[in-house]
């Protein structure tokens, strides 16, 4: 993974939103890849915010 040389190898990229479930939470409408609709992505890990030893 990219982010392992830095010390971060347990890092994931995580999508999530409306481009994974198919539909808005909040408005219940669909997800429009040729429209307003966008991919919400977040970078997961244990190591970057477990305190340091």
């Amino acid at each position: 993974m990219i982010l392992a040389p830095p010390g971060h190898a347990d890092a994931r990229l995580v999508m999530f939103g409306s481009s994974v479930t198919g539909f808005s939470y909040r408005s219940g409408t669909g997800f429009n890849p040729g429209g307003k609709s966008d991919d919400d992505l977040a970078v997961v890990s244990h190591g970057a915010v477990a305190s340091p030893t």
